[in-house]
């Protein structure tokens, strides 16, 4: 019988019929198709028939205009007496639907469906019933259009209201709408402190222990603060990041990171460390061993650089850098002639700053 496709009665019901279609929706879809206009046909009175036909059948085949007929239908069956899902839930719902095309599909292609019409459907959702996620739903809306400024205000709003408004909003979801403020503000490029500022409030408002996402936010703010050139702050949050995550868990990319902040304050040492912890982690990347040679010579460390140099040119013959750090390594140890010869090669081999050096040994 399974493999003759014989449609199933649907339980009896409008709430097990729903389950049913739900369970449904995610193991056969041709049964999917003759559910829910069986539903609609027995209850034409719920609204939540026509959205999930909308949204089931009607949206992936690219009707929209059918689509937007059954949400108009939705609306109408909301308003009515008894109904188990109001006019905000459905407006809800018609975002989620127009939002979701209007980012995989052309505007050339019914154009009444875009961003700015989600939006307008979020906001009449929220003006029905000012629930959190009718404002996320906004937020989402503005920052796609790249409308960032509303975009930041909406999540802060969002991130500012009480849970007595609309209903519990959780900590987590909380934190991520001052995450999302700060991605908008970013956006607007002008004012890097003022990013930093939301990431704290977003830090702050994270529940503890922090989750994955909320650890996050420490290796955000870091970055950030990396590019405001506050390194000690930033080297913080990338310390607790390093604490919170585990050091097994880490990249070398990270360890590099940091090893940059601390060449910065001149912490030769611990940027030592961290390039060590980088290069053992991706040992065949030559960046991070041209980077401890860096570190030797800002450290004046200079026979240790140039010990490190030659162990590079060995293993990396192709890379002219590392004949010039060996030249500069040299030069500076007053070995003129030798200097001058591993300044060549890295000229000969594309590397055009090395002749600025070589008149300071001849």
């Amino acid at each position: 019988l399974g493999a003759l496709k014989l449609p199933e009665a649907l339980p009896d019901g409008a709430d097990d019929a729903l389950t049913y279609i739900t369970i449904s929706g995610t193991t056969d879809a041709a049964a999917l198709s003759l559910a829910i206009p069986y539903f609609i046909t027995a209850y034409p009175n719920r609204a939540d028939g026509y959205t999930n036909r909308a949204i089931t059948l009607h949206v992936p085949a690219g009707r929209y205009a059918d689509a937007e007929a059954d949400f108009a239908t939705a609306l109408e069956r909301s308003r009515q007496e008894g109904s188990p899902v109001g006019p905000d839930w459905v407006h809800s719902q018609w975002c989620q639907a127009i939002f979701q095309k209007a980012q995989t599909v052309s505007d050339s292609i019914y154009g009444a469906w875009n961003l700015q019409r989600a939006q307008q459907e979020a906001a009449q959702a929220y003006a029905i019933k000012p629930m959190p996620f009718y404002l996320l739903q906004q937020g989402r809306c503005y920052y796609r259009m790249r409308q960032f400024a509303p975009a930041r205000d909406t999540f802060i709003r969002l991130a500012t209201q009480p849970d007595s408004v609309g209903g519990e909003w959780s900590a987590v979801a909380r934190a991520e709408s001052w995450f999302f403020a700060a991605r908008s503000q970013e956006m607007l490029a002008d004012d890097s402190l003022r990013v930093i500022a939301l990431i704290d409030s977003a830090i702050q408002a994270s529940p503890r222990p922090y989750n994955e996402q909320g650890k996050q936010y420490f290796i955000e703010r870091a970055s950030r603060l990396f590019a405001a050139g506050q390194y000690r702050a930033a080297i913080s949050d990338y310390n607790t990041y390093e604490s919170l995550i585990g050091p097994s868990r880490l990249s070398s990319r990270f360890y590099y990171i940091r090893e940059q902040a601390y060449l910065e304050i001149h912490a030769f040492q611990q940027a030592l460390d961290d390039i060590n912890s980088a290069i053992s982690k991706a040992p065949q990347e030559p960046l991070y061993q041209l980077e401890a040679i860096i570190i030797y010579l800002r450290a004046g460390e200079l026979p240790d650089a140039e010990s490190k140099a030659r162990q590079f040119v060995q293993t990396f013959p192709d890379i002219a850098e590392g004949y010039k750090l060996l030249g500069l390594a040299l030069g500076n140890q007053g070995k003129k002639k030798e200097a001058v010869q591993a300044l060549q090669k890295a000229m000969e081999m594309g590397d055009s700053t090395a002749g600025e050096y070589i008149s300071r040994y001849k």
